[in-house]
């Protein structure tokens, strides 16, 4: 009977009770409403000190403020995107290109202003994905020891005097830090020792600055790097061409990955709901000894 009035207890202490219930649908609800706050005060935020940046800019006579009824933020961030585009339309014919060289010569002219400008134009250029110079390629290498691989980026042969260093050829390689792919390494590995992966370098520096949360699959990293390849053909490094038939290969490949995970999932639900209903089963006559008695 102690026994019997034991595990009656047990049982009674292991039902929530309302408060529990109360404080479990409350966690649920932060859950659900805090990000929402949170993207909403960080987006009121940005727009705050973009518009207060780009407000800084016209001259106080000038400013939109002083034209409107009432302040509307965002229009100081408007007329700096056209203001943008129009510097880019400016820039692109021979008078705008012209205008560019003669304040980029003006710039470098400055002493303490020539080295700033010079770093911070080479890092743009460098992360800057549309340059031609600037990421090509998506690799792995082994790094920081043998068995341990990293995703790195290509960009380019190894020329000049590094490449007299070896008698195998070298390739530029770029190692990005996660989630900061801005800054890494650059390493001048061998081409025998590096793996070419299928992917675009969009998808790739989405790969790293999530840390392989979001990982493409095999027929979307060779469907997007064809597409790539074709809007902009450029000699290859490290990866290849991708043809048709490598496509059609990569999506077989994933739609047979992707029926194995359906049947590991639809396995393991199986097995769930047996032992539910062995452990269901077990309980009902332990319950009618007890009533019977």
């Amino acid at each position: 009977m102690a026994q019997k009035n034991n595990k009656k207890q047990k049982v009674e202490k292991s039902k929530p009770g309302f408060l529990g219930w109360l404080r479990s649908s409350f966690v649920a609800g932060l859950l659900v409403v805090l990000p929402i706050i949170i993207t909403f005060y960080i987006i009121k935020f940005t727009v705050s000190m973009v518009n207060n940046l780009a407000e800084s800019f016209f001259p106080p006579h000038y400013r939109p403020s002083n034209y409107l009824p009432y302040d509307i933020p965002g229009v100081e961030i408007l007329m700096g995107i056209f203001a943008l585009i129009f510097i880019g339309i400016s820039v692109r014919n021979f008078a705008g290109a012209r205008l560019i060289r003669w304040t980029e010569s003006l710039v470098n002219s400055i002493p303490g202003v020539r080295s700033i400008y010079g770093a911070v134009k080479q890092i743009i250029d460098t992360v800057s994905v549309s340059n031609s110079s600037s990421f090509r390629e998506v690799v792995m290498v082994e790094y920081p020891r043998p068995g341990i691989w990293a995703i790195a980026f290509v960009t380019g042969e190894t020329k000049g005097e590094v490449s007299r260093t070896s008698d195998e050829s070298l390739v530029n390689v770029f190692l990005p830090t996660t989630p900061n792919p801005t800054s890494g390494f650059l390493l001048f590995v061998p081409r025998s020792q590096l793996k070419p992966l299928h992917m675009t370098v969009e998808q790739g520096v989405k790969m790293v600055i999530s840390a392989g949360i979001i990982t493409p699959t095999t027929a979307e990293g060779f469907d997007a790097l064809q597409k790539e390849q074709k809007e902009k053909p450029r000699s290859s490094v490290v990866v290849k061409p991708v043809s048709n038939d490598d496509v059609k290969k990569a999506k077989a490949v994933t739609a047979k990955r992707v029926k194995a995970e359906k049947e590991q999932s639809q396995k393991k639900t199986v097995k769930k709901t047996t032992k539910k209903a062995t452990a269901k089963t077990s309980k009902a006559p332990a319950k009618k000894k007890a009533s019977s008695k």
